[in-house]
């Protein structure tokens, strides 16, 4: 920084500020009273000694461009986020006129009266040309040790960029020199070089507001993340990583910063987003605009505050503005913005009951998450991740999640606690009438296993998809996406629940099942019956599609696990149907048992017979039947029903030696019936 020091006070014991009054008011005694201002050649107050030493063109009024105002600055002010909280500020002003009442010098009532000489009244400031000739002087004409004017302009500007940056939250001191050159934006918005000097000996240039005091200052501002982006407890690294994952996910975020305009100040104010961000909007006051950046790779904010002139005669203030800045990714070649439609599969649910011991029957519910949508998180009552005014987040993806997680930014209870599936339990009971359910809390999964898909909140992603990230992806084909889905799992504890109690009323058209309850579903099975259903779409909604959340695409795989005594026709110890969002659902129910009689099984005499009575026989019928009643038939008879055999034949079972197997699509429609 050049440092200029006080001159010394003069032989007579004067200040020199003392002798240059004297001589100023000898001249004005005998100049006339009045003067137009084109009689002023050079201002009397920079006389050569015992003036101010210096050259001090004429002040003309129709050179002020803030007439009437003390201060005509203009400025250019830079802020670059190298983080969301943290930003490299640099300013540079052109200072053409400063007020004067902060300077001692010029305070006094003789002073004020030497500069009306020259044209520079109460409503005035000090022109370029009266600064640079009294930067040697003291700030206080009577006190050797008080700040040169060069000094106190310099302490007035760090103290003015200081106050200006108050509300941007901490600052580090401000650096400011002197500049022979900045470049500022014109009244057409065009920058270009001005040149500045401060030295009164090369400013002889007929005008007394050129060439203008240049400065250039730089500052270190780190912003508090609670009153700028509305959160706490996140760290400012966990906030970085954050806030570009959310803009890969399609969010946006939007900063408000508040800046006061002085009066005679014009601002031009950029923002630089952080390298992963480009400015969508600028709003706020004034002149605003995106500006496109390094060929269009990206915009920055730029926005124009003049508060120069005094339209309305008024007493001038400061005038306040506001710098409002939406910002979203920054394209990238290997990473595109995140696109998620509604109509996207969002949960993909898995639901075990398993009645492998009905009296101990217990739910399970497994939730793989891939996507949510914000409208949906709101309506369960899910805490935004931000508050509104501050992002717009349409969609939250399992890699977002992830993110979320790992960053802080997201409680996982208030996702678990709040997404409507944890009453899927009570649900499917209820539907048979069943028993209370208590589920228990959900637990996330970290890593998830087979039969599940890749997943978990903890889940690596791999090298060749992801060129940045681990647990969550930040730059690569599968950047914050829902590929790779979280889970959550929650289990039941155990309650009294049976098969039929289960199917009855639940398996549609098939409505004989509604009739069997209890034990009877086991003898019926047992006693030589297969029965196989496929459920219609519309019972698919009623029966499995309605433990879904209302409003949201999701898939639902249900596995029931089958007592002991059942099996599938295929021997399989559990029936799984299908609900898909796509409405590709598969409901194929195939019951037996598995202790059942077979048919064509020979007839003895006794248990460890081997005396035969006879070999099974087979007869087939199609019937077109809205019942069927099943009725003991006498000995010997032969009417299409199952005679109970003699009390010595076959007691170690409860079937019938000529057992019935059917196969229904529903009532009120064909069915296939075998007698053997």
């Amino acid at each position: 920084m050049t440092e200029r020091h006080a001159k010394n006070s003069t032989q007579y014991g004067w200040g020199r500020a003392a002798v240059l009054l004297s001589v100023i008011f000898l001249v004005q005694a005998v100049a006339p009273a009045a003067v137009s201002e084109d009689s002023f050649d050079e201002m009397t107050l920079c006389q050569p000694s015992p003036g101010l030493d210096g050259v001090c063109d004429s002040r003309f009024d129709a050179n002020d461009a803030t007439q009437d105002i003390t201060s005509w600055v203009e400025g250019m002010f830079h802020f670059n986020m190298t983080s969301p909280t943290e930003i490299q500020f640099q300013a540079s002003w052109a200072i053409r006129e400063w007020d004067k009442s902060g300077m001692g010098l010029f305070t006094s009532s003789s002073m004020i009266a030497a500069l009306s000489s020259d044209n520079i009244n109460a409503n005035d400031g000090l022109p370029a040309d009266v600064l640079r000739s009294a930067f040697d002087e003291n700030t206080d004409p009577n006190d050797v040790t008080s700040p040169t004017i060069q000094e106190s302009l310099l302490g007035e500007i760090d103290g003015s960029i200081s106050g200006f940056l108050a509300n941007w939250g901490g600052s580090t001191s401000p650096v400011t020199t002197w500049e022979d050159r900045v470049f500022l934006p014109d009244d057409s918005g065009v920058v270009s070089a001005v040149d500045c000097t401060i030295d009164p000996a090369s400013d002889s240039d007929g005008n007394a507001f050129e060439p203008p005091i240049c400065i250039s200052t730089n500052v270190n501002i780190t912003l508090p993340i609670s009153s700028t982006y509305g959160l706490n407890g996140v760290s400012a690294s966990n906030l970085n990583t954050a806030l570009e994952g959310l803009l890969v996910m399609g969010s946006e975020i939007t900063t408000k910063f508040d800046v006061r305009v002085e009066p005679g100040h014009k601002g031009t104010y950029s923002i630089q987003p952080p390298s992963y961000a480009t400015v969508t909007d600028a709003t706020g006051w004034g002149v605003n605009e995106e500006v496109s950046e390094d060929g269009g790779a990206y915009s920055s904010g730029l926005w124009i505050v003049d508060n120069r002139d005094d339209p309305n005669g008024l007493s001038p203030s400061s005038q306040p503005a506001d710098l409002d800045m939406t910002i979203g990714m920054r394209d990238k070649s290997t990473t595109s913005v995140v696109e998620v439609s509604p109509d996207d599969r969002s949960l993909d649910l898995r639901v075990s009951i398993d009645l492998s011991d009905e009296s101990n029957a217990f739910v399970e519910v497994i939730a793989g998450i891939y996507q949510i949508q914000s409208s949906s998180l709101s309506s369960w009552g899910v805490p935004d991740l931000m508050p509104r005014d501050k992002a717009t987040i349409p969609v939250i993806t399992s890699d977002g999640i992830r993110m979320a997680y790992h960053t802080g930014l997201l409680d996982l209870d208030d996702l678990s606690k709040n997404i409507p599936i944890s009453g899927i339990g009570q649900a499917l009971t209820d539907s048979g009438g069943g028993s209370s359910v208590k589920m228990g809390d959900f637990q996330w999964i970290h890593v998830s296993s087979a039969p599940l898909d890749q997943g978990g909140l903890n889940y690596t992603h791999s090298s060749t998809q992801c060129e940045r990230g681990v647990n969550y992806c930040m730059e690569g084909s599968v950047a914050m996406d829902d590929t790779y889905p979280v889970y959550m799992r929650s289990v039941s504890h155990t309650f009294p629940f049976s098969l039929a109690d289960l199917l009855g009323g639940n398996l549609g058209d098939s409505g004989f099942m509604n009739s069997v309850s209890g034990d009877d579903l086991s003898k019926l099975l047992n006693s030589g019956l297969e029965f196989s259903t496929v459920l219609s779409d519309e019972t698919m909604e009623t029966f499995v599609g309605s433990l879904l959340p209302n409003g949201i695409s999701a898939d639902l795989t249900m596995e029931i696990v089958l007592p002991s005594w059942a099996s599938t026709p295929q021997g399989g110890d559990s029936i799984v149907l299908n609900y898909r969002a796509s409405g590709d659902h598969s409901g194929v129910i195939g019951l037996t048992g598995s202790d059942s009689f077979f048919w064509n099984h020979a007839i003895c005499r006794g248990h460890r017979s081997e005396r035969l009575l006879r070999w099974g026989r087979g007869h087939s019928v199609s019937l077109d039947l809205e019942e069927l009643c099943l009725h003991g038939c006498g000995h010997g008879r032969r009417e299409g029903v199952v005679r109970k055999p003699p009390s010595d034949q076959g007691r170690d079972r409860a079937n019938s030696p000529y057992p019935l197997t059917w196969s229904s699509t529903g009532l009120r429609s064909p069915m296939s019936c075998s007698i053997h």
